[in-house]
């Protein structure tokens, strides 16, 4: 039998897989859209609704900024040991079952903290939110190796932006279900049989998703001899590779600033309810439903350097639009251009990581670049916990008052100054891997129909909430 891998593709289609053995890589793929499937409901019932259940816990605004710092970085310390383990065994398949069950695990003490006094919930909330990304960080780099060898380097994107539209469609019914019961659960005064029923939800979705990656076919797969122990990070920065998980760090620093403070901003300032925290969330699932396959389909064509240059610029503006946010519309048609920017970018980094990284280095690459990514997030989560609540509503300049809507508003503004600065510094430091064609960025926008895009989800949701009884 011959080995699986991405070399030559011998079927047209939108997977373009290896003809051999055909069945068994498309079952391989069937299966991890499956998986991710479930995983979109995970989300939906759970990890959507961290940062809600910290604000009903009713902690304050610092420590809903540690819960989405702290445990992201923590189980990125774990990539290097787990790369370790897939070069110097060639395992990777149990790697990622354990690290998947880990994951799903954490909702049992997450669900037992809902009886417990607030204060003591809060301790057992983080620590379980430490353990379930430690849980999927370990899983990454077997999974990515994995996926790397099963899914031909012409047809990443489009394989991946399918793949991303069923996680966030699935992901959105899970949010919309999560959203709806909290609102039900809180009009009866069980708010905590809401929480309950929605952790519950996803740790049941967790488990099917795991038995759907352990349906997967794991390539053959040498392992790495060579590896020197302590010279993890050796040479990386002096590559395209290296230069392009610097910008991605950086962005994450500066998005991560203000990154856990949307949540309290919506619930706390603005007031919104458990239905239009919900919309306000699945606005951002269907706009990158519109939007993730063009994405995925356009970066095999033209390149996921300019798919990243044209995203980030629209991911940089966002905390701007969020100053004019005071109800739900506008912060709908926020989420609407941030679902769409915000698509296209984790696809495009996504692919690009795959295509920088040569098959032997896959499982090691990854682990570096989601751990500088992690110490992106927290660096910036902590610069943001250390300054949000100092930040004063009130300034002058040139003898103007400025006067904020909420001290939220001034750390938004600070997380986009440091966003356009990351492009400034970094953007233009890696090059594109593969040989694409020259295509300028208005070509890309009428390929996307970005702009209508936009508009049809304006509309819709517009209609719809002046239709609303």
């Amino acid at each position: 039998m011959a080995e699986l891998g991405v070399q030559d593709s011998q079927r047209s289609g939108p997977f373009a897989i290896p003809a051999e053995p055909d069945s068994e890589i498309e079952r391989s793929l069937e299966a991890s859209v499956r998986d991710v499937a479930a995983y979109g409901q995970m989300i939906g019932f759970g990890e959507a609704y961290f940062g809600a259940y910290a604000v009903w816990l009713g902690v304050q605004n610092w420590l809903v900024g540690v819960l989405g710092t702290i445990p992201p970085f923590v189980g990125a310390c774990v990539q290097p040991f787990a790369a370790h383990l897939v070069d110097r065994t060639g395992r990777r398949r149990p790697l990622y079952l354990l690290g998947a069950i880990l994951q799903g695990l954490m909702f049992v003490p997450i669900s037992v903290s809902i009886f417990l006094p607030r204060d003591s919930a809060y301790g057992v909330l983080l620590a379980s939110v430490i353990l379930y990304f430690t849980g999927v960080h370990f899983s990454t780099p077997a999974w990515n190796s994995v996926m790397g060898d099963l899914v031909p380097a012409n047809r990443r994107g489009r394989f991946f932006g399918r793949r991303a539209s069923v996680a966030v469609i699935s992901q959105c019914l899970a949010t919309f279900l999560a959203g709806i019961g909290l609102e039900v659960f809180k009009r009866e005064g069980h708010e905590t049989h809401g929480y309950l029923l929605i952790f519950c939800a996803a740790l049941v979705s967790r488990a099917v998703s795991a038995w759907y990656l352990g349906q997967m076919r794991e390539p053959p797969f040498k392992p790495v001899t060579d590896l020197k122990t302590g010279r993890f990070f050796k040479g990386t920065f002096d590559t395209n590779f290296g230069r392009f998980a610097l910008f991605v760090a950086a962005m994450n620093f500066s998005v991560a600033v203000s990154g856990p403070y949307f949540v309290p901003y919506m619930l706390h300032d603005l007031k919104f309810s458990y239905f239009t925290f919900m919309v306000s969330q699945v606005v951002v699932v269907i706009a990158q439903i519109l939007v993730l396959q063009r994405w995925g389909g356009l970066g095999d064509r033209v390149g996921n350097r300019k798919i990243l240059v044209l995203t980030a610029v629209g991911v940089t503006v966002i905390p701007l639009f969020w100053q004019f946010a005071r109800g739900p519309v506008v912060v709908w048609l926020t989420q609407a251009f941030a679902g769409i920017t915000w698509g296209g970018f984790n696809l495009a980094v996504g692919n690009f990581l795959l295509d920088a990284l040569p098959r032997e280095r896959r499982a090691s690459g990854v682990a570096q670049f989601n751990f500088l990514a992690g110490l992106g997030v927290l660096l910036g989560g902590l610069f943001g916990v250390m300054i949000v609540d100092s930040l004063p509503q009130r300034y002058e300049y040139l003898g103007v008052p400025i006067t904020f809507f909420s001290h939220l508003n001034v750390i938004m503004l600070v997380s986009a100054l440091l966003r356009a600065a990351t492009l400034v510094l970094f953007l233009r430091r890696f090059d594109e891997v593969r040989e694409v064609p020259n295509v300028g960025v208005a070509e890309i926008l009428l390929r996307t129909n970005l702009v209508k895009s936009i508009a049809e989800a304006a509309g819709d949701f517009m209609t719809w909430y002046r239709r609303k009884p």
